[in-house]
């Protein structure tokens, strides 16, 4: 009779991607991806998109707000490109829920005609759509190795 020998590291490393894989499947399922508002003519119905499934489509009288934040971080050195740029929506319906899709969009997504389009497909539906930009310059010792704690070794003194 053969005994199979499994080591302990290769069943920490079996459990680990299992654990993984399962996190990895999970948060694809429960993050929204997308947004579908339809009729596409003149939608009166947004449909959240989680991976591969969609939800229910809500009616767009459901829809109170939508928000599109632009945070733009520029460097603190003129002329060089933004160190971080990140576009996120977020949607308030009127029964106080928040739908906040994954931050997809691309760093070069214009923002101001991303609101004109919302606004003007919303416009009968009386939803309000809201453009937030928010640009800062990074301080000079904000980069790696900078400031910060030193590992929570706390002094106090005595």
């Amino acid at each position: 009779m053969n005994r199979v020998r499994i080591d302990r590291s290769d069943l920490a490393a079996a459990l680990g991607l299992l654990v993984n894989t399962f996190a990895i499947f999970y948060r694809g399922v429960r993050n929204v991806t997308r947004l579908r508002f339809s009729p596409a003519a003149s939608p009166t119905a947004m449909t959240v998109v989680r991976g591969p499934r969609t939800d229910p489509p809500i009616p767009l009288i459901g829809l109170r707000q939508i928000w599109i934040d632009h945070s733009v971080t520029e460097s603190a050195t003129a002329g060089r490109k933004p160190v971080s740029v990140k576009i996120n929506l977020k949607v308030l319906l009127w029964n106080g829920r928040t739908v906040r899709p994954v931050p997809l969009l691309p760093p070069t997504t214009d923002t101001a005609a991303l609101h004109r389009q919302l606004q003007q497909t919303l416009a009968p539906t009386d939803v309000q759509v809201d453009l937030v930009v928010e640009r800062r310059v990074e301080s000079r010792g904000s980069g790696v190795g900078y400031g910060g704690s030193t590992g929570g070794v706390g002094g106090g003194g005595g």
